[in-house]
């Protein structure tokens, strides 16, 4: 379904915050691990969340572009730690967030997938904001090049990664693994734990549908063109099912490239690594 441009224009009201808010964090002096020098912060976001967050910048000197990384379902800030010194010895900086309800951010063991549709649409659109406040904070780096910012997102952070890249025009390339868009075949089909727990309890996957809608990829991720995306998807996945990878790329606008592989939702990273450094060289080192 189409959206029509009033309601499309309702949704996006709700990603909004004050571009001018002072922005506070507080970070530490930074651990530096061969060529990778890493610090801990908080960022200070909108709704009054403080978000933890892990940076990681190339050792030596210089100008470079930066990521900003969005986890998967049941992740946290740290999951990119282990390919930190891998994206720092490419010659790029990154961010990593914990999502709301994931890591540091999740006290009681809130769930962000649930039955309370609401209270999941307002988590994830925290999360979207949560981004873009981790662009404000790429952006006030001296060591970063403000117009080389790109994303990179998995699984969940695949789906939220997509409305980042749409509502976030600072962004200039992403790369989006294992995601998907259509909430109403989500929520009746993955096979994740949290989508086998609705169909348990009954959830009206109609119902979800509408009250999703705002965070829902396909409703937005045209709004991502003209800047160039790339997904990554699995042929055989059924976490996020392969059929709301396809909707997601169809409703996806130019430049986009896509490639399947013959997997299930964990892809074959031994070849997804190098096609992603590859394509990010193309399209956001040096485009």
């Amino acid at each position: 379904m189409v959206l029509d441009e009033t309601t499309r224009k309702a949704y996006l009201e709700f990603y909004e915050y004050d571009l001018d808010f002072p922005f506070q964090l507080e970070i530490s002096e930074g651990e530096t691990r061969g060529s990778c020098t890493l610090h801990e912060l908080t960022l200070e976001s909108a709704h009054d969340e403080m978000v933890p967050a892990v940076y990681a910048r190339p050792a030596d000197p210089g100008q470079y572009p930066a990521l900003v990384f969005l986890h998967g379902r049941g992740g946290n800030k740290g999951d990119n730690l282990d390919i930190a010194p891998l994206i720092t010895g490419a010659g790029y900086a990154g961010i990593s967030i914990d999502c709301q309800y994931h890591g540091e951010r999740n006290p009681r063991g809130k769930n962000i997938y649930s039955e309370y549709a609401y209270s999941d649409r307002d988590a994830m659109l925290q999360t979207v904001i949560d981004g873009r406040r981790a662009v404000d904070f790429l952006k006030s780096r001296e060591e970063v090049d403000p117009e080389r910012i790109g994303l990179l997102g998995g699984s969940m952070g695949g789906i939220l990664g997509t409305l980042l890249a749409a509502v976030e025009r600072r962004i200039r390339a992403s790369v989006l693994l294992v995601a998907g868009g259509n909430w109403e075949i989500l929520a009746s089909k993955s096979q994740h734990p949290d989508g086998k727990n609705l169909r348990k309890k009954s959830v009206d996957p109609k119902r979800l549908a509408r009250v999703m809608a705002p965070v829902d990829p396909i409703n937005l991720v045209d709004l991502i063109s003209p800047r160039p995306v790339l997904f990554q998807l699995g042929l055989k996945d059924d976490v996020v099912p392969a059929e709301t990878g396809r909707l997601l790329v169809e409703a996806a606008g130019e430049p986009k490239e896509v490639d399947w592989y013959d997997s299930g939702h964990g892809l074959p990273m031994e070849r997804v690594v190098p096609r992603v450094l590859s394509w990010l060289e193309e399209n956001l080192k040096n485009p």
